[in-house]
């Protein structure tokens, strides 16, 4: 039997990879001059980006549970994890309402991807230091 782990990884990077996927696709259609009316893929890209964040969700508190990390209430990287999905759960609703910052909009999800990332790895901003100072 696999552990858990090994369970809510994937299931994690699949909806972060998802989750980026639809937020490219929107900025791209609104790029090229689209609005959310007019879009023939709003209502799949609306579904799969919905449920591609279930599936952060579940994988996310997986991994928490498997690790152990939040047998206290959640740390503070989390807490910052957390919002930051938040912000990427609304990145359809901003993207439609100011689709001419759609090339804006694709490198702060981006960024905000990498920061969560960030997050998962060093924990702390002392973390990231000292991975490069040892």
């Amino acid at each position: 039997m696999l552990p858990r782990y090994a369970i809510y990884y994937p299931i994690h990077f699949l909806g972060i990879f998802i989750t980026f996927m639809c937020i490219g696709a929107m900025c791209i259609y609104c790029k090229n001059g689209g609005v959310k009316d007019n879009n023939p893929s709003r209502k799949f890209l609306a579904i799969t980006h919905g449920i591609s964040l279930l599936l952060v969700m579940i994988g996310g508190m997986g991994l928490m549970k498997a690790t152990g990390a939040a047998v206290n209430g959640f740390p503070v990287w989390i807490n910052l994890k957390l919002v930051i999905w938040l912000i990427v759960g609304m990145s359809s609703m901003v993207i439609y309402k100011k689709p001419k910052l759609a090339t804006l909009w694709f490198f702060i999800y981006a960024s905000l991807g990498i920061l969560a990332g960030l997050t998962a790895k060093f924990k702390s901003f002392e973390g990231y230091l000292n991975y490069f100072n040892s």
